[in-house]
């Protein structure tokens, strides 16, 4: 029997958009099982439909721009300012049938040529969009109630209500509140039942780009090792700031061979937000001894009110920064191939 074939194309900054993983748990947990699978493309199948999703950058969307290709459906996960005026990017948005916008970005509406035919569905916190949500919490998982906002038929020939219904995801933060509203966008308009779309995000299969939750029982244990400069540091402080919690401490990896004028400005983004979410203490993992480093690092903290100290071993740092946790506390670990064996580490402490 010959199976309908829908392509669908993830959209986002950079590679390793976790709403790609998203779609991927949906459609596997919804029945799709898998005919091929790699890092930027994979092929999904049941017994009537076929599924190709690609993950898609304004590079690789640049790659292929003379192919003319029509993708069925294309969903926006946040993109810049420049690639939300890119021509290629706005030629593949007009040639898709369903475009799954971030009306919240300012600048998407940049990708809608007047001659558009696609079917737009919009998502965010704007009253407007088509899938939108009320009475949002941010603290230790993301609760809100979905609303579906219009009538209308889906990829697979069934018709959606409006309708509201409660979520709540075990994710933190409000880029991942976003990137699920993208991914649940995707399901409804799949014709995926609802249910199936929130059990699927609280799977524990969901390979994490940012913000990982590796441990939540008396306290909170968060992990993100993609932090190089101060913008993703900032990022991660501007995420986690509405959780609640008694004290926050930190484990900052300080990379080998790192230049320190970079460990400089990462630690002063560190004391702009103490100010602001009240840093208890910083951990600092240097994962190569440099006794001139470690003179500079206690200079910057000489004019700082805030506790600090170093380590050279791994587990060292991360067992003395785990003694200091108290109920209600969370610890952020934060750096990049410095703390890449911190899970394990975590997992066989089995705390």
């Amino acid at each position: 029997m010959t199976k309908k074939l829908t392509s669908i194309g993830v959209l986002g900054q950079k590679e390793n958009n976790i709403v790609f993983d998203m779609i991927k748990l949906i459609l596997l947990n919804y029945g799709y099982v898998f005919i091929y699978d790699n890092v930027n493309f994979c092929i999904l199948s049941n017994d009537k439909y076929l599924i190709l999703i690609f993950q898609l950058t304004r590079k690789s969307v640049d790659k292929i721009q003379g192919l003319n290709l029509c993708l069925d459906v294309i969903i926006d996960t946040g993109l810049t300012k420049k690639d939300y005026n890119n021509p290629s990017i706005k030629s593949l948005v007009k040639n898709s049938k369903y475009f799954i916008m971030n009306i919240d970005e300012k600048d998407s509406i940049n990708l809608l040529d007047e001659s558009i035919k696609s079917l737009i569905v919009t998502y965010g916190l704007n009253q407007k969009a088509t899938v939108t949500a009320s009475s949002l919490t941010f603290d230790n998982k993301i609760r809100f109630n979905l609303c579906f906002q219009r009538e209308c038929h889906t990829i697979t020939g069934s018709k959606i209500e409006p309708m509201e219904f409660p979520i709540t995801i075990d994710l933190i933060g409000r880029s991942n509140f976003y990137y699920s509203l993208a991914a649940i966008s995707f399901g409804l308009i799949y014709g995926i039942p609802v249910e199936k779309i929130m059990n699927s995000l609280q799977s524990n299969k969901l390979n994490f780009k940012r913000l990982e939750k590796i441990y939540d029982k008396d306290y909170i244990i968060i992990l993100d090792s993609y932090c190089e400069d101060s913008s993703d540091y900032n990022f991660i402080f501007e995420e986690i700031q509405y959780m609640k919690f008694n004290k926050l401490y930190v484990i900052k990896g300080v990379e080998e061979k790192e230049e320190f004028y970079k460990t400089r400005a990462n630690l002063k983004t560190l004391f702009y937000w103490h100010g602001i979410v009240n840093i208890e203490k910083i951990f600092l993992y240097l994962a190569e001894k440099n006794n001139i480093v470690i003179r500079s690092i206690e200079g910057l903290f000489s004019n700082e009110a805030i506790k600090y100290s170093t380590y050279t071993d791994l587990k060292q740092c991360l067992c003395s920064a785990i003694d200091s946790l108290s109920s209600g506390d969370v610890l952020l670990i934060l750096g990049k191939n410095s703390i890449k064996n911190m899970k394990d580490m975590i997992c066989q402490l089995n705390l």
